[in-house]
């Protein structure tokens, strides 16, 4: 009798399968997505008297596990949901000789996927499991820190990941993995770079290629115990000798939020204050950057000076809410106005003294409030530049490519290509349509380019992720965040602003050229009432003490901020704001 149950049993468990369904058990390994998106995968597929269930492991900044959800297989489709937060993701797929390929559909859009039964054995860059600690060197000359980690992953496979911790950048996952025999290659496509290289007898070092936005670099990689670290000698350490408050605060016109840190010194006040305002991009309240976090030092040093200093999170970044992409240099001069009225309301701060400190972009900033508001008593421009965005552009493309050794041809021809457009960019308020307009001058640019730099561009828009990285670069320049700074002009602001006013500029600044921005400042101030211009020769666009200005060098200099900037800028504030 028990052996005739357990015939029923399977006879039953027989009949649960779908007719003609094929048995996908086991592991396939493959690939969802496209170009920047791009991510290794495996799915394990387990079939049970139930039917057909499974995970499927992605292998990005960390392997994501989820359970596949009503799994439908006949001889030829496969499809099952899986729920990442509150957003399902559809797959449906057809079997072939190739395996299983089909589409991930999210809401109205699609990616493709594509999978294979997983061969016997292990991944082969599994021998390579552990942390590897190398560097790009041009010649001699080490360029950029650079850390691998591979993890053992489900289904015999491996999570793959890159760090640079010179760029405060960890956990980069690949787009592209291959390892036959002692070859390997890894692709980033999303920021255009791959290694090519050999792996050493015994895997204990890996040497190759790196190659990226059309610069060679060679690199090594040795085992390595854990990432690398850095010296930051003038990092604050606790316990400090002035009291610090987290804030909340939000800009009246449009509501965003801001979260922030106020520092405040010893004493009955009131004190003279400052709002620091970060450079482009998405910046947290230290300005951190390159392992550096030059706010947090300034705002240190001056608070221990009797200045106090509020340092807040750019919008969509930490605490604060908004996009940092979707605003406009007028919004974040709003921004910075309700930073302004916080300080001028708190009991410990002397409401007439509250001034602005903004570095690269925000040296826009700070001029634009103070050209519009009586709030601000003075200003301090750090890196700021005095002519336009697109000017700008042209101006810091030039100078880092010379300083890294780009040819003369690829230089010229880049400058080409970006006047036409930029010239698009400003002509065609449609983003759809100034899209189409970019990508259809780009599909003919190289033809209409001389001989010499079409050879040369030609060869580095050949490189691998180099169409993708192009494309995520065009879509950018479609923001009302570029848009607004590739036109932005401050000269009216900066010759309306009256307040007191310091530009300091680092004479080795590869990002705002102090030749390009000093002499229109002079002219614009040249009947300011007090104003103050100074470059510091040895000094870099972070103001660090530096040897070429190349943003390479960024996070190998362990000083973050210049004792004699921090100290010309502090002396300044005081003698005109300080104690009464």
């Amino acid at each position: 009798m028990r052996h005739q149950a357990v015939a029923t049993l399977l006879c039953l468990a027989a009949l649960a399968m779908p007719v003609g369904a094929q048995d996908l058990s086991g592991c396939w390994t493959g690939t969802l997505g496209a170009g920047n998106g791009r991510r290794h995968a495996a799915i394990e597929f387990t079939r049970g008297a139930g039917g057909t269930s499974g995970a499927l492991h992605v292998f990005s900044r960390r392997t994501e596990t989820d359970s596949l959800v009503d799994v439908r297989v006949t001889d030829s489709t496969v499809a099952f949901t899986v729920h990442r937060g509150t957003v399902p993701r559809q797959f449906s797929g057809r079997l072939g000789s190739a395996g299983l390929e089909g589409r991930i559909t999210v809401d109205t859009a699609t990616q493709p996927f594509a999978f294979a039964r997983k061969a016997p054995g292990p991944h082969p860059v599994l021998a390579l499991t552990g942390y590897w600690s190398g560097a790009l060197y041009q010649g001699d000359m080490l360029v950029v820190r650079m850390g691998l980690e591979v993890v053992p992953a489900p289904c015999e496979q491996a999570l793959v990941t890159m760090d640079s911790p010179d760029q405060s950048v960890e956990d980069m996952p690949l787009t592209g993995l291959r390892m036959e025999g002692d070859s390997l290659f890894l692709e980033l496509s999303y920021i255009g770079g791959a290694f090519r290289g050999a792996v050493a007898p015994g895997t204990t070092a890996l040497t190759g290629e790196w190659t990226q936005s059309g610069q060679q670099f060679a690199m090594r990689f040795e085992r390595a115990d854990s990432a690398v670290s850095f010296s930051r000698p003038q990092e604050p350490r606790p316990p400090f000798p002035y009291a610090s408050e987290e804030v909340v605060y939000h800009n009246a016109e449009d509501s965003t939020r801001f979260a922030g840190t106020l520092t405040i010194p010893e004493g009955a006040g009131p004190f003279p204050a400052v709002v620091l305002i970060t450079g482009s991009g998405a910046q947290n309240r230290d300005e951190t950057l390159m392992g550096h976090r030059p706010f947090l030092v300034i705002a240190d040093h001056l608070t221990r000076r009797g200045i106090a200093v509020l340092r807040a999170d750019d919008r969509g970044v930490g605490g604060s809410g908004g996009s940092t992409m979707n605003a406009t240099l007028a919004d974040n001069a709003g921004d910075v106005r309700a930073a302004v009225e916080l300080l001028r309301a708190h009991p410990k701060v002397d409401r007439e003294r509250v001034g602005l400190i903004g570095h690269s972009e925000g040296g826009w900033v700070g001029p634009l409030l103070a050209s519009r508001s009586d709030a601000v008593a003075f200003v301090v421009m750090l890196a700021g530049p005095a002519v336009s965005g697109e000017q700008i552009l042209y101006a810091q493309t030039r100078a880092i490519s010379e300083a890294s050794g780009v040819s003369r041809a690829v230089i010229d021809g880049n400058a080409t290509i970006s006047r036409a457009l930029y010239a698009i960019i400003k002509s065609e308020p449609d983003s759809a349509r100034a899209m189409a307009g970019m990508q259809a001058y780009l599909d003919t640019a190289l033809r209409g380019l001389p001989p010499d730099q079409r050879a040369a561009l030609d060869s580095v828009w050949r490189e691998p992720g180099r169409a993708e990285q192009l494309e995520q670069g065009l879509a950018i320049t479609l923001t009302p965040w570029f848009r607004n700074i590739l036109t932005y002009e401050p000269a009216a602001a900066l010759d309306a602003m009256r307040v007191p006013a310091l530009a300091l500029f680092g004479g080795l600044d590869l990002q705002v050229p102090p030749a390009q921005s000093v002499p229109v400042l002079e002219q614009l101030w040249s009947d300011h009432p007090d104003a103050t211009i100074h470059v510091f020769p040895k000094l870099n666009h972070l103001f660090q003490n530096a040897e070429t200005g190349l943003m390479a060098e960024y996070a190998r200099i362990e000083e973050t901020f210049a004792v004699e900037a921090l100290d010309m800028m502090t002396e300044w504030i005081l003698r005109r704001f300080g104690p009464r």
